[in-house]
């Protein structure tokens, strides 16, 4: 779905898209002239946590959350855009994943 958005996107000239899962240079290069940022998720950390949890004689069956925290979900920049993003913006967006990874701004409740 996000391919046919940002599909549309670069057909109209009227909007930008936010890519979701990975970093969009990875998974829909074609599309990084309409995609400023991608909200990733940081699988090789959660698959790391298990296996650790697993060598250290812990594993539950407990769900593994990806939060900012833990770097289980991360935004990236996409590079075409880093001049065309201004500094102060990217310091703010930096500042407020800092505050979200340390709990001082509340996300929605990752299990709802």
């Amino acid at each position: 779905m996000q391919a046919t958005t940002a599909a549309n996107s670069q057909k109209t000239k009227k909007s930008s898209v936010i890519w979701v899962d990975a970093k969009v240079m990875n998974t829909g290069k074609q599309y990084a002239n309409v995609t400023p940022v991608s909200v990733v998720k940081g699988l090789a950390e959660g698959v790391f946590a298990t296996i650790k949890e697993a060598h250290d004689g812990k594993f539950t069956s407990k769900a593994y959350v990806g939060t900012m925290a833990n770097k289980g979900v991360s935004i990236a920049l996409t590079p075409a855009w880093n001049n065309k993003i201004p500094a102060k913006l990217k310091a703010e967006i930096n500042q407020l994943s800092k505050d979200i990874a340390a709990g001082r701004i509340l996300a929605l409740d990752p299990i709802e």
